[in-house]
């Protein structure tokens, strides 16, 4: 009995350190794009960033801070589309690189690789609104996808594990099969997605509700890869019903079944699966 006690303290203890971590970590965070110094890719190409809102319109304020803190950054598109909420009156700024539509009805997540078709860019940052980068974490990022921009490239993902039925694995420094919450990618990649997108079916990117990250994952003849950029700050909304995407019914169902079909019309070659695991050593879990 005590035992249990004081596994059950110990436990308690341990959550409320976390919790602690975690918002002394979004303290940092957003003074640190607000207030701390302008981050610089030197010879990098201009990049395009684009934010989704909708269930936490009050993130987008630093949001859009940090990445204009970045020199090569050369637009930030945010779509709101939250009909009872205007944009505009959470992202009070005038930098000319700022471009802030209202879409007048719920997008999902896809949405995203409609406005990137539309920007007719070379080069997209794609984050997520519960994820908090620093600048410098973005710069990092961004350098390693300047290295090979043949392949997507994030901070985390998940690997298919057909022993266990599901995205299991979660991992940095690694090639993995599906990218989450941050996403770096080409414009060949954009073309890629839409022509999966129509091999698979669909007519447009509603349609596909939860599996955007798949089919990027498959935009590629390489699996796309994570890297460690340090830990970084979430939202506290991020596990929260209501607001957390991946909460929704038939969330993991319809990925599951969306990944069986899309790996029957891309198909990952043995010698390709050979290098990544060459290239990536060991596993470091998230």
């Amino acid at each position: 009995m005590l035992e249990r006690v004081r596994g059950r303290i110990s436990a308690g203890a341990t959550r409320r350190g976390r919790r602690l971590l975690e918002g002394a970590m979004r303290v940092g965070w957003r003074a640190t794009v607000r207030y701390g110094p302008r981050c610089r890719l030197r010879d990098a190409p201009s990049l395009t960033c684009i934010l989704l809102s909708y269930r936490r319109p009050e993130n987008m304020a630093d949001l859009v801070r940090g990445l204009l803190r970045c020199e090569f950054v050369d637009r930030v598109i945010v779509s709101n589309s939250n009909p009872e909420t205007e944009i505009g009156r959470w992202t009070p700024f005038s930098d000319p690189r700022l471009q802030v539509t209202d879409a007048g009805r719920h997008t999902p997540a896809g949405f995203r690789f409609e406005l990137a078709r539309e920007a007719e860019a070379a080069h997209y940052l794609c984050i997520d609104d519960d994820v908090f980068l620093r600048p410098k974490q973005i710069r990092d990022l961004y350098a390693h996808y300047l290295e090979d921009p043949s392949v997507p490239h994030g901070v985390w993902g998940h690997d298919f594990s057909e022993a266990e039925g599901g995205l299991k694995r979660r991992r940095v420094e690694a090639s993995v099969d599906v990218l989450q919450q941050v996403y770096l990618l080409s414009r060949q990649h954009v073309t890629d997605y839409f022509r999966l997108l129509g091999e698979l079916g669909f007519r447009s990117t509603e349609e596909l509700r939860f599996g955007d990250d798949i089919l990027l994952g498959h935009c590629s003849e390489g699996r796309p890869r994570c890297h460690d950029v340090g830990l970084y700050a979430v939202c506290p909304t991020t596990h929260a019903p209501g607001r957390a995407t991946w909460k929704q019914s038939g969330f993991e169902d319809f990925r599951i079944d969306l990944l069986s079909k899309v790996r029957e019309l891309r198909p990952r070659g043995a010698s390709a699966d050979r290098e990544a695991t060459r290239r990536d050593g060991p596993d470091r879990a998230h």
